[in-house]
Order: structure tokens, then sequence, then C-alpha cells
């Protein structure tokens, strides 16, 4: 059985099923995949909203012509000192990226954790999307 829920995004009342979390090409380090049947490999509903929210994050807002509003302003913060502007800087980043998605439905959490060492930070990111309770966990590695 699957369930539909309603959510109002931009002002528009949208409808959701698990089937409408949607499918893609599955990327493994940016290539596209294939299937043990050398098809192309895909991903679908809520793998796919994980990858799409990595995409997301990792693709500066502007970048694409078409949709110049896509994407998150976290490459404004490279060679920045990590510090905790520089880190309310990056959940503030976050944030706006992850509203952009219709199939998110409530931003549960944002952890920072610094690895100096590697100089990156580990954004550990749960939200729940549109359709469900049970919340999904989401780590993105962000290299300073």
């Amino acid at each position: 059985m699957h369930r539909t829920e309603f959510r109002i995004h931009n002002g528009v009342k949208m409808a959701f099923s698990e089937e409408e979390y949607g499918k893609d090409l599955y990327l493994k380090n940016d290539t596209i995949t294939s299937s043990p049947r050398k098809d192309l490999d895909i991903v679908k509903y809520r793998k796919n909203l994980v990858q799409a929210v990595v995409n997301r994050l990792r693709t500066r807002k502007g970048e694409l012509p078409a949709h110049p509003e896509y994407g998150s302003e976290l490459y404004k913060l490279v060679g920045e000192p990590m510090n905790e502007t520089t880190k309310s800087l990056i959940e503030l980043y976050t944030i706006e990226a992850l509203r952009q998605d219709p199939r998110i439905w409530e931003i549960n959490s944002i952890e920072i954790q610094e690895d100096r060492f590697n100089k990156k930070v580990i954004i550990n990111i749960t939200v729940t999307p549109v359709n469900t309770t049970e919340p999904l966990n989401i780590v993105y590695p962000y290299f300073y």
C-alpha cells in the first residue's frame, strides 16, 4: 500500500507517493554505472533522494544556466578558515539547499564534524522525506 501525503512547496500543493521520490541514473564517483545485465544502473525512491541531495550540495548555485537557483553556496567557503562563523555558514548554506527539494518535509538536524587532518568537515544531515515519518540520514563530506 502506498500512502500519498500533501505538502505546500513554493505556494503549490504537491502530492507524493514513494514512487514519486523519483529515479535517476546511479552515479558512483561521478560515473554512470551499469547493472549486472549491462543495463544502465538506476537509483530510485529514498536512495534517489540521497543522491539528489548530495548532487545539489556539490553543485554551485548558478552553475546551471537553465536552473539558476539549483545548487548550494558551499563553494563560497573554500579557503576560509574553519571557525564558528564558517561552520554556521556551512549549516546555513546546507539548509538553503535542502529547502529547495520538495521531497524533503522536514530538516531534523545538521551536525558538522571537523576533520582538520584531511581539511574537511563531515556534514551529517537528518531529514524527514514527504510521505513518511522515517528519518533519512545523509553524510556529506565537504572539503574546504
